[in-house]
């Protein structure tokens, strides 16, 4: 290219024998970090300066790295820098802490379990409390996550190497005994030299034992009325049966049979029936058939003379529907409706199995009669067109 000729368009032209057209790396790693290096490239031109600067005394080796530029270095491998190193990487310790009670002559101390967390990314720690059901006590996390000071008070903090079983920590007053570890713990201290002590067991807390020897006690006590309903309430609760059955609604023109399910409340011994609607039928869309209640099994045998309007009938003397009295293949009625269940879910056959030994609670197979077709009659048209 003649380098006389003015910068201007028209007058350059590209260099046909170039044949490397990549661009230079502008960043080296140094432990790890990546950092700037100086852009230069290796010419023939500075290679020959270089030569003749040294008066040609150098050896053919470093001749044909200055010629054809240097050796391609073996490939290192990246050191990655502690913070991503570290990430995620924690150490899990079990252990508890005495608390003393000072203000009740039944408890002196408890016995609180906690979870040591040491994350190796900052050499930070945190201490949380499993929660106990009903313990009345601020469980959670007792120490937030921050570089635990050691006791010593010349500014040293807790270090991983400061942790092992069978070892006390005093984090801020409170004296927590390391009993154990999890595995990946266990295979990092060790790999890391440390020499780790056996595991041992938490002691018992004296208020959680005094609550199991209670437990017994409690059961020998006779139970009252309002003691029998709330046990069967909480035993029960969300505890349905569940029936499906078919009704003949006789009452509509013409009498058609109607798709139901009946369900047996068993916290509180309640029925109700919803209808089980077709998709698209065409009926307004409420199912409740029966209301939610207590259903007499009984209920159309009083007597005619029984003075309904102003007496009422005692509940002890009233047999109300229970399990017993339902099952598949079997007609009951509901208020004056017959309904013949004919199937149930799986979790009412396995109640009856293993409440009363009733394994026979087979679904039996309903099928509706087909509707007559309709036979459909063309209108009649008129040669000229006309109806």
């Amino acid at each position: 290219m003649n380098q006389s000729l003015p910068c201007l368009p028209g007058y350059n032209f590209r260099d046909f024998t170039k044949t490397h057209f990549g661009l230079p790396r502008t960043l080296i790693y140094s432990k790890g970090v990546p950092v700037p290096q100086p852009i230069f490239s290796a010419t023939t031109k500075r290679a020959l300066e270089l030569l003749d600067a040294q008066n040609k005394v150098l050896d053919t080796e470093k001749a044909a790295e200055l010629t054809y530029g240097p050796k391609r270095s073996p490939k290192r491998e990246i050191q990655l820098p502690r913070h991503l190193a570290m990430d995620k990487k924690v150490l899990r310790f079990s252990g508890y802490f005495r608390e003393e009670i000072f203000d009740w002559s039944r408890e002196n101390y408890r016995i609180r379990p906690v979870k040591v967390l040491y994350y190796l990314q900052d050499d930070t720690m945190e201490v949380i409390e499993p929660k106990t059901p009903n313990s009345g006590l601020l469980q959670g996390t007792l120490f937030k996550r921050h570089a635990f000071p050691h006791p010593n008070g010349k500014g040293r903090k807790y270090l991983w190497k400061d942790l092992n079983l069978r070892k006390d920590i005093m984090v801020y007053g409170i004296n927590i005994r390391l009993t154990d570890c999890d595995q990946w713990t266990r295979e990092y201290l060790i790999d890391a030299g440390l020499e780790l002590n056996e595991p041992e067991p938490i002691p018992p807390d004296p208020h959680q034992q005094q609550k199991l020897t209670m437990g017994p006690r409690k059961e020998m006590r006779p139970r009252s009325l309002e003691d029998e309903k709330l046990h069967k309430f909480l035993t029960n609760d969300r505890k349905v049966l569940r029936f499906y059955g078919i009704w003949q609604d006789i009452l509509s023109e013409p009498p058609e049979m109607r798709r139901v399910i009946l369900q047996y409340y068993l916290a509180d011994d309640t029925l109700e029936v919803l209808e089980d609607h077709a998709r698209n039928c065409g009926r307004i869309p409420f199912k409740v058939l029966v209301r939610k209640q207590k259903i007499a099994v009984d209920a159309n045998e009083l007597p005619d003379s029984f003075p309904k309007s102003y007496l009422e009938v005692k509940e002890d003397d009233t047999t109300w529907f229970k399990p017993q009295d339902l099952r598949t293949g079997k007609d009951v009625v509901i208020l004056g409706k017959k309904i013949f269940l004919y199937d149930c879910d799986e979790f009412t056959r396995h109640y009856y199995k293993a409440h009363f030994g009733i394994e026979d609670m087979e679904s039996i197979g309903v099928a509706e009669k087909p509707k007559p077709a309709v036979s459909r009659v063309s209108p009649f048209i008129h040669p000229d067109g006309i109806k």
